[in-house]
């Protein structure tokens, strides 16, 4: 059945999955969210989260887990029949075959029910095959929707518009060859199979599920009226019977069975027999009593607890993170200008980070017990980071001429902000790093 959205249930949903598809593609352009594979960190709000940041990474988890498991308890599967991109993009495929192929014109690896069986029309082979090549450039245009979270806007469109070529444009190519395959396959055969059966989603919905969650409801008490139209059957984007309970764990709230039998019903001047309900109450019963029970029960108080506690802990540590991170660590391979120096000479690296969304000058310093200026060389003192990259820096620290005895020593590695020429006058350190320098040589112990 080809569905014309002149209902405003189903008009509703056509802006809900068309306005979160909108949001997908201004969450990474606008900076709110992205994924830096290349530094190891997610770009949230403009500020670099390395994947081991606990105090943000944890509770950002946490919060995440515990609004699905309050979305999961208040409204079932809805997320997947309003909001999942997979339902949107499948059901486009859908139409799009009975459109071109006929009513009773069926692309997928759903077996065909016994309410599709009984739709009439032909089958226009054809028009099945229009279908796949039109899905094509459809799906090469949608794989660049998941590719914006791995790669900067701004180079993809140079990219595009002027065949502007970067180091990642390799990784690029390969993966976006294989996501609009993967697309063109899940949206020409796949489809709502994979909402059906491998759906993690859904197979995690029955853990949250309660008999007060939202679903949709037919009226037995009128079920002699009902005239076996079928059409609420036929409008299923999952071949589901809404009038019985069989495979009712897999619906999606979508709502396409409610408008089917609406606009029959009123054609023959009876109320609906399907809608949608909080718990399992007469038909006719009001569900207000219902759905205030299930606000006030724990299913939905301590996921909404959670989500509260583990948001402000997320807030606190996104806000707390550090502009800058400084690293320091024993050089794993010397150049042959250090190896001359091994002897008498610690060899180490410093990793500098930019974590910010903005240019930043920066000064190196070096500073530790019996440590001056000439004990220690540097690859570079001034650094020039751009937004979200990091540099590795050499630091050798000459321990022939530092008047101690033997054993370990601390030092520290600290980055200040600079110009061009030198640092700012009285400015304080953005960050530092702690480390050991050894004193071996019997030369260097003091009397």
């Amino acid at each position: 059945m080809l569905h014309k959205y002149s209902n405003p249930l189903s008009r509703n949903r056509l802006l809900t999955e068309y306005g979160v598809l909108l949001l997908i593609v201004l969450v990474p352009v606008s900076g709110l969210f992205r994924i830096d594979l290349v530094h190891g960190q997610f770009l949230v709000v403009g500020k670099g989260v390395r994947f081991s940041e606990f105090m943000v990474m944890m509770p950002g988890y946490a919060m995440l887990f515990s609004l699905v498991a309050l979305f999961y308890t208040l409204f079932g599967l809805s997320f997947c029949g309003w909001v999942c991109p997979q339902n949107t993009f499948s059901e486009l495929g859908t139409r799009l075959t009975k459109r071109l192929g006929g009513s009773a014109a069926q692309m997928g690896m759903m077996k065909e029910s016994e309410l599709i069986k009984k739709s009439k029309g032909n089958v226009n082979r054809g028009g099945l095959f229009l279908t796949a090549l039109l899905l094509y450039p459809i799906s090469m245009a949608l794989a660049y929707l998941p590719l914006l979270y791995f790669f900067d806007p701004a180079d993809l469109k140079r990219h595009l518009l002027s065949g502007y070529h970067y180091e990642p444009i390799v990784r690029f190519n390969v993966m976006y060859f294989f996501i609009s395959t993967a697309f063109w396959l899940n949206f020409t055969f796949i489809r709502h199979t994979w909402c059906k059966y491998f759906c993690h989603y859904a197979i995690l919905q029955l853990w949250f599920k309660t008999l007060r969650t939202l679903r949709i409801s037919f009226d037995l008490g009128r079920e002699p009226e009902c005239s076996n139209c079928n059409l609420c059957g036929r409008s299923c984007l999952l071949d589901i019977d809404p009038r019985t309970k069989e495979e009712t764990s897999h619906c999606t709230n979508c709502g396409e069975c409610i408008t089917a039998c609406k606009e029959y019903t009123e054609k023959k001047g009876i109320k609906p027999l399907l809608k949608y309900a909080y718990g399992e109450v007469p038909f006719d019963y009001d569900d207000k009593k219902e759905r205030s029970k299930l606000l006030k029960s724990l299913s939905v108080r301590v996921p909404a607890l959670m989500v509260l506690l583990f948001g402000t802990w997320f807030a606190y540590g996104l806000g707390t993170i550090q502009p800058i991170e400084v690293w320091v660590a024993r050089a794993m391979s010397v150049s042959k200008a250090q190896a001359q120096t091994a002897v008498s000479a610690e060899h180490f690296t410093v990793r500098v980070i930019n974590k910010e969304s903005i240019d930043r000058k920066l000064l190196l310093h070096v500073a530790g017990e019996g440590i001056k200026k000439e004990n220690y060389v540097l690859g570079s003192s001034l650094l020039h980071l751009s937004p979200h990259s990091q540099k590795l820096v050499t630091l050798d620290i000459i321990t022939k001429d530092i008047p101690l005895k033997k054993g370990l020593y601390p030092f520290m590695v600290t980055v200040s902000p600079a110009y061009r020429d030198g640092i700012i006058e009285h400015a304080p350190p953005l960050a530092s790093a702690r480390f050991n320098y050894h004193i071996s040589h019997p030369c260097c112990q003091q009397d």
